[in-house]
């Protein structure tokens, strides 16, 4: 629970799990995890109750975690090739079982990291559209699609693709500029130029659009002049009005004394939470003042990724959680004498 409580164990598993995403009435979770050397996606009731596995019509491509649909009933996948590329994306109806093809251009970068976001910061999706991209020679393409229906061109980036990109309906923020200077764009669908909201000397990270696209939040590492690494991670949000200015000054928010990632908004956009390397999640206020606020306690191991449901009132995360070892005798008279069984 966000506002704090003991956790819920949703799953038994000997092998790396994933969450992947909420169901839309928060009943369900969609994880992947790992049996026998094979990876397979379940839901797991929060109630409690056994998990029902979600069955692919294919191999799936590695490196591409699968989306779920805001509604949960359509799930995106990449295909993956003979050679383990990806050669189309698809939409699985977790309903019917049925598939069609949204791209046959798929890319996916190969150089880490890479964050494609809707609001909210969802990430492969906006609301019910799926997000993507497409790679026609040196033109990337960021198009959006519902899962049933034609997909939209939503911005073409020439040469080089941003890092991270984040989209709320047709306003496109994105991290851009040379090593020891990035800067926070924004342009909308149908605008050939971007304009830029934020500059600094050192690199920016996690750019995320609030749930109700007022404001805009940044990860940003700062380097001071004459410095050569940047100061510690401040959590930047700025407030955008409709035609894509910034309302007054960007706001550092409280952040926890240490290292932290994700940043991911709360429904009500009140706040964002964060993984702490204490293990930890914490919740970051709005409120001028505000201290972080921990909401889990006694990890032992940090939380890398995880999920808000959506009515914001919990959270799902992967755990590790130490199994033992075992240790075994092996006859080695066969294999010295040169016996094969």
């Amino acid at each position: 629970p966000i506002d704090g409580g003991s956790p819920r164990r949703l799953n038994e598993a000997r092998g790396t799990d994933e969450v992947l995403g909420w169901s839309a009435d928060g009943r369900r979770v969609l994880f992947q995890t790992t049996l026998d050397g094979e990876d397979m996606l379940f839901f797991a009731p929060t109630d409690g109750g056994p998990t029902r596995q979600v069955r692919l019509p294919e191999e799936r491509l590695d490196g591409f975690p699968p989306v779920l649909s805001q509604d949960g009933h359509h799930l995106l996948y990449a295909a993956a090739g003979p050679d383990r590329e990806a050669v189309s994306l698809k939409a699985l109806d977790l309903e019917d079982g049925g598939t069609r093809e949204i791209t046959a251009s798929f890319f996916l970068p190969d150089e880490m990291p890479f964050e494609l976001s809707g609001r909210g910061t969802a990430w492969g999706r906006d609301g019910e559209d799926f997000l993507y991209i497409e790679r026609h020679g040196d033109r990337f393409e960021l198009r959006a699609a519902p899962p049933s229906g034609p997909s939209r061109l939503l911005r073409t980036f020439r040469g080089k693709l941003p890092d991270f990109i984040a989209v709320h309906e047709d306003r496109i923020a994105f991290e851009w500029g040379p090593m020891d200077q990035r800067s926070v764009m924004f342009a909308r669908a149908e605008d050939d130029e971007a304009r830029s909201l934020l500059t600094l000397r050192g690199y920016l990270e996690s750019v995320t659009w609030s749930p109700d696209g007022r404001r805009l939040a940044v990860t940003a590492y700062e380097m001071p002049p004459g410095e050569r690494s940047p100061e510690a991670p401040q959590l930047l949000v700025m407030e955008i009005d409709p035609s894509g200015a910034v309302i007054g000054e960007p706001m550092a928010l409280e952040t926890p004394d240490m290292v932290w990632w994700s940043p991911q908004w709360l429904p009500n956009g009140r706040g964002l939470l964060v993984s702490g390397d204490d293990g930890n999640i914490w919740r970051i206020s709005l409120e001028p003042g505000a201290r972080p606020v921990a909401i889990t306690s006694d990890l032992p191991d940090p939380v890398w990724w995880f999920l808000i449901a959506p009515d914001g009132r919990s959270i799902a995360y992967t755990r590790n959680i130490l199994k033992g070892s075992s240790i075994w005798r092996v006859d080695l008279g066969d294999a010295l004498a040169g016996v094969e069984r």
